[in-house]
């Protein structure tokens, strides 16, 4: 079914003696994906191809109360966006990094700690996000002389027709 460099991830997860605490299922619905990550305690970012994107799944998994595990450089655009919070970020190579956090949270979840989503932070409200852009924008194009009106005055536009809803 999955496999990774060749080799199926559960034949890995055996390997690895975790055989017994990996499942692996095909796609779900996203509603159904999201309730699995709900249900989560920890939620894991595996390494990205690229550190100077950022993956949607970390903006999903700041709504979810559980505990972020991510594994990404700290100079990365993910490290980056996280600093400061309590996300657990760190290099994929870190393997005793990995081991304390993992051992960290486990003492922790123990002794009746629980996460909270990192989300209730306010700057990663929508709000706080496109002010940000458009600060960076008038910073970077040179605009002087920006409006301080609210987001809510501008101008707003005329409702785009309604589609018809799929059906299927």
């Amino acid at each position: 079914m999955y496999r990774y460099a060749g080799t199926p991830t559960l034949k890995i997860a055996e390997e690895e003696g975790i055989r017994d605490y990996v499942r692996v299922s095909g796609l779900v619905p996203r509603k159904e994906a999201m309730e699995f990550l709900a249900g989560g305690t920890m939620l894991l970012n595996l390494p990205q191809d690229s550190d100077f994107a950022v993956p949607a799944k970390i903006y999903e998994y700041l709504r979810f109360e559980a505990w972020m595990l991510v594994l990404a450089a700290a100079n990365s655009a993910t490290g980056m966006l996280l600093r400061d919070t309590e996300a657990d970020v760190v290099d994929h190579g870190d393997i005793d990094g990995i081991t304390r956090i993992l051992r960290t949270r486990y003492e922790q979840f123990r002794s009746g700690v629980r996460p909270q989503a990192i989300a209730r932070d306010d700057r990663f409200s929508r709000r706080v996000q496109a002010k940000r852009m458009l600060e960076l924008i008038t910073e970077r194009c040179g605009v002087n002389g920006a409006s301080d009106e609210p987001l809510s005055a501008a101008p707003t536009l005329e409702p785009a027709p309604k589609r018809p809803s799929p059906t299927y």
